[in-house]
């Protein structure tokens, strides 16, 4: 049986190589995706992306917050499950996977809509840029579990210590996340859909904790799945929100002259 199980999962990766993308050239599409990354770091820190408290215009048509972010996040939900149909046999830790995906990105195209809906329209073409970056990254982290990393995984990587460590920060941050989206719909529905200067949990810290969530939740996400396209996606987490931090950051102070001085953007302490 096991004899079958391992020449049932080397047909898989077979197929996968001979009709859809060949491993070397998943390695280098990672390379160039890391490098697009780091490019748009140093454009963020310079330009903030136009939306909520930095829109701006001069960025074309603009779409409902709420329908924003369900066109922008649905695609990776979309990407993912097709990748994980495709990949036979399913392993427990690719559902597992699958599972802490989905986990994310339902909440972010099902459940936060419905949370910023009312909020500030956004331009269609950061709406078009969230798919596109959606649905390569889905492409990636997808490809990457499910197609080329299956194999390398026993069942004694569910109690590895990479795997527990990620799976407590994936679960950390996520935690952290969707309580400061909380924290802030709840002061829009008590003072108005202005913005106004978050108190309480982790904003007695930092400016951005919704921020700080996600990167901790996808070096968490790089941890357990022990894999380059994991480092690259917290790598990209970081180039974005990083900079928006200290963008939004900057803007609390210049809008709330009685903002906490000692409050810092993303990292407790440090930034």
């Amino acid at each position: 049986i096991e004899t079958n199980s391992i020449h049932a999962m080397e047909t898989a990766i077979s197929t996968v190589n001979t009709y859809f993308i060949a491993e070397p050239v998943f390695r280098w599409m990672l390379i160039g995706w890391a490098l697009i990354a780091l490019i748009l770091f140093f454009v963020l820190l310079l330009i903030p992306a136009p939306y909520g408290r930095h829109l701006r215009s001069g960025w074309g048509p603009r779409v409902p917050s709420g329908l924003n972010w369900f066109m922008m996040e649905l695609p990776a939900v979309f990407v993912f499950v097709v990748a994980f149909v495709q990949s036979l046999p399913h392993s427990k830790i690719t559902w597992w996977y699958c599972g802490l995906w989905n986990l994310h990105y339902g909440y972010r195209s099902l459940v936060y809509p419905w949370l910023v809906r009312g909020s500030r329209s956004m331009p269609v073409t950061l709406t078009l840029g969230g798919i596109v970056y959606n649905t390569v990254n889905g492409f990636l982290q997808s490809a990457s579990v499910c197609w080329f990393g299956t194999h390398l995984h026993g069942e004694g990587w569910a109690v590895d210590a990479a795997m527990i460590a990620g799976c407590v920060l994936f679960f950390t941050g996520f935690a952290i996340h969707v309580y400061a989206d909380m924290q802030l719909q709840q002061l829009r529905k008590m003072h108005g859909p202005e913005y106004h200067a978050p108190q309480g949990g982790m904003y007695r810290l930092i400016s951005c904790p919704n921020y700080f969530g996600e990167v901790i939740e996808w070096i968490g996400w790089a941890m357990l799945t022990w894999s380059p396209a994991g480092l690259v996606f917290a790598l990209w987490t970081a180039a974005n929100l990083i900079p928006r931090a200290v963008a939004s950051h900057k803007w609390y102070r210049n809008c709330f002259a009685d903002y906490p001085r000692d409050r810092k953007a993303i990292l407790p302490f440090i930034l």
